[in-house]
């Protein structure tokens, strides 16, 4: 765990200090001293003197989201009912917060939206009316993803399935009132993924740290197996540790430039804006 993440962490570790007395206190663990089981600030180290959590959201389309959703729900310190259950408050204390497929929809949607309460997410950013499925965009959004993707053509980048698939996703997932270059405001067009390190409580270190993952195959491959590579995206970079792609380490904003031996093949020219949150999703 090198930089920028470590700070994050380390910093994370250190905020949650006061949350940590306040969970276990509420929970009252018989014979548990909390004022000697909770460090010093100056001796806060995650997964040596407090406790690293990391919550995970498995894969499963709009089901994923949906029961990964209420698990999240449960163990928020701002669930009420929760706190009275004594399982709200872990949220808080989670250093990590990591999905893939339908579990990177929540994870992102929650990341991408300011880390807000599961309960506004679904109330105000989910657009559940009516039971439709994510993936099936109604009339309106299919003529907007069709005049968005035209746009993207006409720069010269290629346009692909995962381009319909993440702006569809982001149509229920993303809160956004900025319309970028989609003819419908509010669905997250102009929403990046590094965006999240300016929301108010990541740039605060209050929110776990959010990890999505992909899993990369070759150009005409349908099937997958153990030796194809894992991509990481977290707000600061996309990267893999798999031996074929050389240990891949890229900054997010700048997704999309050619890069060689972890430099861009064209120094005077890089790629920005490339990092939409909804297709990393």
């Amino acid at each position: 765990m090198g930089p920028p993440r470590a700070p994050y962490i380390y910093g994370k570790t250190q905020n949650s200090l006061e949350d940590w007395r306040g969970y276990l206190e509420n929970v009252g663990l018989e014979g548990l001293d909390v004022s000697s089981f909770v460090p010093a600030s100056n001796r806060a180290i995650a997964g040596v003197t407090v406790p690293m959590i990391g919550i995970t959201a498995s894969g499963g389309a709009q089901r994923a989201t949906m029961f990964g959703g209420a698990i999240m729900n449960a163990l928020d310190g701002r669930n009420s009912t929760a706190v009275k259950a004594k399982v709200g408050g872990v949220l808080q204390l989670a250093q990590y917060c990591v999905g893939l497929s339908g579990g990177s929809w929540l994870v992102g949607s929650y990341a991408v939206n300011g880390f807000p309460s599961l309960m506004d997410l679904a109330e105000n950013t989910w657009k559940m009316d009516g039971g439709a499925s994510w993936m099936m965009p109604d009339f309106a959004q299919a003529f907007e993803l069709a005049s968005s993707f035209g746009i993207k053509a006409m720069s010269g980048a290629p346009v692909s399935f995962v381009d319909i698939y993440g702006r569809g996703i982001a149509h229920h997932t993303i809160n956004d009132p900025r319309s970028g270059f989609d003819l419908i405001s509010g669905t997250g067009a102009a929403t990046l993924w590094s965006g999240i390190r300016d929301t108010a409580a990541f740039r605060k270190k209050q929110a776990p740290f959010p990890i999505v993952i992909a899993l990369g195959r070759s150009p005409g491959e349908l099937g997958v197996s153990s030796s194809d590579p894992i991509y990481e995206f977290n707000p600061y970079r996309l990267r893999t540790d798999h031996p074929t792609t050389g240990g891949l380490s890229v900054p997010i904003e700048y997704l999309g430039t050619s890069f060689n031996a972890g430099k861009p093949t064209d120094t005077g020219k890089c790629v920005t804006g490339f990092d939409n949150a909804g297709c990393v999703v």
